[in-house]
């Protein structure tokens, strides 16, 4: 058997190499912001409410101010508050999911599409765990918890409607 030499076969320099991937960065807020401004106002508005929702709410779970809300707050059952930290996570996964998306300007929509039916999932089982464990009179809890993920499924669905707007538009093009 004939042994071949590696060192002939051609290989790229490292200056070619760096030249190659010097302007690739996986993830860079400009692009971000690039695809942002190619959407319309209204997608903007939306996302950056949306973006101010989930720093409240992070600034609020960190801080405490969230805790009286809660459904383990009522029950003291540890379960309660481990569903929530799960909620927390796959809710951190999403918006995750949904800013690469639109770093990469691809899939926004079905992106969007799966939060949304997971956010509705939430709001769901979120308002009946809370109907079954407030006392009697505590309607401060439920309400405010109502408005917010009624507000964050409305925020999703006009992303969603902006997007597919978005989307034709540039097919007619």
């Amino acid at each position: 058997m004939k042994k071949t030499d590696s060192s002939a076969e051609p290989r790229p320099s490292k200056e070619e190499i760096d030249a190659l991937l010097k302007d690739m960065p996986l993830f860079d807020l400009k692009s971000v912001r690039n695809t942002l401004y190619k959407r319309s106002i209204r997608f903007r508005l939306c996302w950056v409410v949306l973006m101010l929702l989930t720093l409240s709410y992070v600034m609020g779970w960190f801080s405490g101010a969230l805790l009286p809300m809660m459904a383990s707050s009522f029950t003291n059952l540890e379960a309660d508050y481990q569903l929530h930290q799960l909620r927390f996570l796959i809710g951190f996964l999403m918006i995750a999911a949904g800013t690469i998306a639109i770093n990469f300007d691809r899939n926004i929509e079905p992106v969007f599409i799966g939060i949304f039916w997971v956010q509705l999932y939430f709001h769901l089982s979120g308002t009946l765990r809370l109907v079954r464990t407030l006392p009697e009179g505590e309607t401060f809890s439920l309400t405010t918890y109502t408005v917010i993920q009624s507000t964050i499924l409305l925020l999703m669905l006009w992303l969603i409607i902006e997007e597919r707007i978005y989307q034709r538009n540039l097919y007619r093009l």
